[in-house]
């Protein structure tokens, strides 16, 4: 996930288990290829994702000049930091994030990393700064354009395993926390970086910042 300085700091984005779509939960899967039984256009022929069917694309989705799939159905999303920035956060937003580690950027442009849902969000921030120690804010991402991780596991497979690094088959068989360093159980979506304004933030949720160990500090007494 993305680990950005000061006004860029940390996102998120995870589905529990049981939240897990079809193809993750053993059903069978959207047949989102199907290239062994058609022929292709040249206009497929020369997408950046030809295995991808346009048939199974769901409403409201497209194929953007990435490969990935698009859409601007997010009403909010969510995001957290570590509670050391939040007076510049709450002034001046969230800057674009730098560190696509998981996945890389989903969507053209600068991009937020951000987790579509609170449970993504949370289990995010309990695995990097601990439970109680980070804040968690809303953003407001309506009309805004940005790519799911889930959308693109589920009905964009093919092309999601190739970025991973996977066949279509083993990312089916992979639980959310081991997809892309977790970003599946982060719920992680990249968002148009203009939800970073601070008109679109909201704090909901304070922690309590843990103390910062100087550079040069090995945490010892003596």
């Amino acid at each position: 996930m993305d680990m950005s300085p000061a006004s860029s700091p940390p996102a998120s984005p995870a589905p529990e288990q049981s939240e897990l779509p079809p193809s993750l939960a053993g059903s069978k899967p959207v047949d989102a290829t199907n290239s062994s039984t058609r022929s292709k256009s040249a206009d497929e022929a020369n997408s950046p994702n030809p295995d991808l069917n346009p048939a199974f694309v769901p409403p409201g989705m497209h194929v953007n000049e990435i490969g990935f799939l698009e859409k601007k159905a997010f009403p909010r999303v969510y995001r957290v930091d570590s509670g050391l920035n939040r007076a510049a956060i709450l002034e001046h937003g969230f800057e674009p994030s730098s560190h696509f580690g998981g996945i890389k950027k989903m969507i053209s442009g600068d991009a937020l990393i951000v987790s579509e849902t609170l449970e993504g969000a949370r289990a995010f921030g309990d695995s990097e700064f601990g439970a109680g120690h980070y804040d968690l804010y809303e953003i407001k991402t309506k009309g805004l354009k940005g790519a799911s991780l889930k959308d693109n596991v589920y009905f964009n497979p093919a092309f999601t395993a190739k970025q991973l690094g996977r066949t279509p088959s083993a990312l089916k068989e992979m639980a959310p926390r081991e997809v892309a360093e977790g970003a599946l159980e982060f719920r992680e979506a990249h968002i148009d970086a203009a939800a970073g304004d601070p008109a679109r933030i909201r704090l909901i949720e304070r922690g309590i910042p843990r103390p910062q160990t100087p550079p040069d500090s090995d945490g010892s007494t003596d």
